[in-house]
């Protein structure tokens, strides 16, 4: 019997010695933390954050914290025990503050929400509410080495109901981590966290809860562990957010000699490190102040330019540059600079405006802050001819990585492509090409190649007028403009320029989509996305068409992840926003996709592709009627998707009116775009046999290369012909 008890006794001894070490380390380190449920708030009251505040508080005091708890706080009671505790932090290593209940944003700031506020309007928030800030302040004034703010307060919030739709932002924005500190949210920015069942926690709350007192990892893994048990959890709904600027590894339970908390306690300054800290950077529209108003189109030349500049960094150091439609928003913005760096979640924010543009370039430049408080960081005046304009933002880039805090090393200079030399005779023409190809208009893409095949008939050497017309072709493959030869035109120009210039990221980009939706070649097309993100990481139509690669391959999580990271870099382009909808129909969770395309309605009123999609959920959730009427708001808008309403007609068992839409397409010279309606059309009707007729229609539509995946095509599943044609497209790994 001894001998059969004697490997449980050493367990036991084993976990009383790990017992024994922690209290020892705990001993070595003073540890403070401030937790608040607040759930009372009458007849909007929240189920469980007492419960989270409890739970999380014998949770803390189980790992070394000291714990001052409160529940149900009024406005006065919060600023007290924010205040309290940022005084009693100055004598402690370690600080972190727990708070669950309502949480809101207001014009770019983070609000909880006492249980006595009453917010009739949006005005309300800052007299009634206390923001978010004042604790990070405190920690901040504190000046221990390392602070944790858990907020599980992105719960959907029942005032904003009654304001009007522009003040309302669902969820909390995003919040930058001060130096030392980490900062997690119960959800993404801009999204809300499920409550959970009454009686128990939040599912936030019960993710921190199981990997909380885990020995031996860090406290960023104990959140990435979180992270992974809440998405697991909610279905892939809820994805909790983490910022962080720790300078070296902090260990909630150390649990080993080799993870313990030494280095980052003991370091003199933990806030001088900040090398591989990701910053982030916005370039606004320049102001065109040249005094001439058909100028605008070499005045966004010059913003284009530096941006580019800025995404070159990106292959060396960890920066991230907005850019495309977030950037232009913000042409005309009357908010602050603060509003704008909260809305986007960017560090620092680029103004500029162009005095003259000609045979020389003159620009004023300013760098400003946005956190923690909006500062002037650098501001200059600028000339140079054109043909050396590239090397001046070469130049003006070096400059402000320095003001952010970027060494730049000699080996880093090595990796970065040279500025590209400017020929003047055609400089002006290149730019207004591009101005017209970026406003991503059918007019605007044929006027933009027009001008841009004009620059090659004068200088058949410039790359980056080739990448140009590339992009374009490539842009009009996806819509109704396409006759069939623009993916073949796009990899023309493609292969043109990477035979003149190997380091433009456009280029890949533009081969990859070729590879994908037009020689089927999917394995090719994720080495071309792969090659372009490793030159400019921020591109986001290039993570875009990546996600696209990836669903192609049936890789949906991964095509889900992608997709995001467009959302990243561009977040108010509703392309990135309502597309991603359409990868959630794709993945049969039609509601997250409704969701989706509705925050890109927010983005661009009547945004067609949200019309598309919400109709396709509508149809496969049975709602006929509401799927019809989307639809029909889609043709409307643009009647070169009738096609899509004829689909959904055959779907919901209206076979006359779907006929006559097909009646109508045949009137015509059938392009691609439509044959691709047609075919759909016909599978929804059952009708086999027309479905293959237009299946053989050449050239091909892009989307045709989601034949094997897509669930239009479903009705041809099972036919040989099907089968034929699949073998051709083969979108697993090869």
């Amino acid at each position: 019997m001894r001998k059969q008890n004697q490997p449980v006794m050493k367990k036991l001894v084993f976990i009383t010695v790990i017992f024994l070490f922690c209290i020892s380390v705990y001993s070595q380190e003073r540890r403070l933390a401030l937790v608040i449920g607040n759930g009372d708030y009458g007849k909007n009251s929240l189920a469980n954050p007492i419960n989270d505040a409890k739970s999380i508080e014998a949770a803390l005091k189980g790992i070394g914290f000291e714990v001052e708890q409160y529940e149900n706080l009024d406005q006065k009671g919060m600023f007290r025990a924010i205040d309290n505790f940022g005084n009693k932090l100055k004598n402690y290593d370690i600080g972190l503050v727990f708070y669950a209940g309502h949480g809101l944003q207001s014009k770019g700031f983070n609000y909880l929400m006492p249980v006595d506020a009453t917010l009739k309007s949006e005005s309300d928030v800052e007299y009634n509410c206390v923001r978010a800030d004042r604790i990070l302040g405190k920690m901040e004034d504190a000046k221990n080495k390392v602070n944790i703010v858990i907020l599980d307060a992105c719960r959907d919030n029942p005032f904003e109901r009654s304001w009007t739709r522009a003040a309302k932002g669902k969820g909390l924005a995003t919040m930058t981590a001060p130096v030392g500190s980490i900062i997690a949210l119960a959800t993404s920015p801009g999204s809300t966290a499920s409550d959970g069942i009454a009686g128990n926690n939040g599912l936030y709350t019960s993710g921190i809860l199981t990997y909380i007192n885990e020995p031996g990892i860090t406290a960023i893994q104990m959140f990435q562990k979180v992270t992974a048990y809440v998405y697991k959890k909610s279905d892939n709904h809820q994805l909790p957010w983490v910022s962080t600027s720790l300078t070296g590894d902090f260990y909630l339970v150390p649990g080993s000699g080799k993870a313990d908390n030494k280095e980052i306690l003991n370091s003199p300054d933990a806030k001088t490190n900040l090398a591989d800290i990701e910053k982030s950077v916005v370039v606004l529209p320049f102001k065109n102040l040249t005094g001439k108003q058909d100028q605008d189109y070499l005045v966004q030349g010059q913003n284009e330019a530096l941006t580019n500049e800025l995404c070159m960094i990106s292959q060396v150091k960890p920066l991230r540059v907005l850019s495309g439609q977030t950037a232009s928003m913000f042409a005309n913005a009357t908010r602050s600079i603060t509003e704008i760096a909260n809305e986007i979640n960017v560090d620092y924010i680029i103004e500029g405006s162009v005095i003259n543009v000609g045979d020389s370039i003159n620009l004023k430049l300013r760098l400003v802050q946005a956190f923690p408080d909006e500062k002037l960081i650098w501001a200059s005046n600028y000339k140079s001819d054109i043909i050396n304009s590239e090397k001046l933002y070469n130049n003006i880039v070096g400059q402000i990585i320095k003001k952010i805090g970027f060494d730049i090393t000699p080996e880093n200079i090595v990796k970065l492509p040279t500025p590209r030399k400017i020929n003047p005779e055609t400089y002006a023409i290149y730019l207004r090409g591009m101005y017209n190809i970026n406003a991503f208009t059918d007019e605007g893409l044929k006027k933009g190649i027009e001008y841009l095949n004009e620059v090659l008939r004068t200088d058949p050497g410039d790359a980056f007028a080739y990448a140009g017309v590339a992009l374009g072709y490539a842009a009009i493959a996806h819509g109704p403009l396409d006759t069939g030869d623009a993916l073949e035109k796009a990899e023309a120009a493609a292969l043109q320029a990477i035979r003149l210039d190997t380091t433009i990221a456009e280029v890949y980009t533009a081969l990859g989509e070729v590879s994908a939706y037009y020689d089927w070649k999917f394995d090719m097309a994720e080495k071309y996305f792969k090659k372009a993100l490793a030159l400019n990481p921020n591109s986001a139509i290039t993570h875009y068409h990546y996600a696209w690669c990836l669903y192609l391959k049936g890789r949906m999580e991964e095509a889900v992840v992608e997709h995001k990271l467009a959302q990243k870099y561009d977040p108010f382009n509703p392309q990135h926003t309502a597309w991603l909808g359409g990868l959630y129909y794709y993945d049969g969770k039609y509601d997250d996709a409704i969701r989706e395309c509705k925050k890109a309605f927010e983005i661009e009123k009547d945004y067609i592709i949200s019309y598309y999609v919400i109709g396709l959920c509508y149809l496969c959730q049975g709602k006929f009627d509401e799927a019809i009427a989307e639809h029909k708001k889609l043709a409307e808008l643009d009647p070169t998707w009738e096609w899509a309403l004829g689909y959904t007609y055959a779907k919901a068992g209206h076979k006359k009116e779907a006929q006559q839409i097909v009646d109508e397409i045949l009137k015509g010279d059938v392009t691609p775009w439509q044959a691709l309606g047609l075919i759909e059309i016909y599978a929804a009707l059952g009708e086999k046999d027309e479905a293959f007729k237009w299946l053989e229609h050449k050239p091909y539509h892009a989307w045709i290369a989601g034949l094997a995946i897509l669930p239009e095509f479903n009705p041809l599943h099972g036919d040989s012909r099907y089968n034929e044609f699949v073998k051709k497209l083969n979108p697993k790994e090869q």
